[in-house]
C-alpha cells in the first residue's frame, strides 16, 4: 500500500529505510536500525512527516541503547518537525526513561 501512494521515488526510498529500521529493531538489531534510520533522514526528497518519524525512531532506538544524550537529540528533532510528535515531548521532559 505505501508503495502505491503516489509518492515520489525518493520519498518511497526514505519510507523503505524506515521499514527496514523497524524490522531490524524488532529483531533486536538496534544498531542496524539506527543506521537504516540515519540513511533515511539524509535521503533527498524525504517528506517532513517521514523525517519526523525517522527522528522519533532514532530517539527511541538510542533510548533502547541507553544513550540519553542521543535519544533526547533525536526526540527534539522530531518535535521541531512536528510540534508534539508522539511521546517525544514527554520523553524529553522526563529525561528519557532509561532502564
Amino acid at each position: 500500500l505505501w508503495l502505491r501512494d503516489g509518492a515520489a521515488p525518493e520519498r518511497r526510498a526514505a519510507r523503505a529505510t524506515l521499514m527496514i529500521g523497524l524490522c531490524h529493531r524488532d529483531q533486536n538489531r538496534v544498531r542496524d536500525a539506527v543506521e537504516a534510520f540515519k540513511l533515511g533522514i539524509h535521503m533527498p526528497g524525504v517528506g517532513e512527516g517521514d523525517l519526523a518519524e525517522l527522528n522519533y525512531q532514532l530517539g527511541r532506538s538510542y533510548e533502547l541503547l541507553n544513550d540519553a544524550r542521543e535519544a533526547i537529540h533525536f526526540y527534539g528533532a522530531a518535535i521541531r518537525r512536528d510540534g508534539r510528535f508522539r511521546d517525544s515531548t514527554e520523553a524529553v521532559a522526563h529525561g528519557v526513561g532509561l532502564a
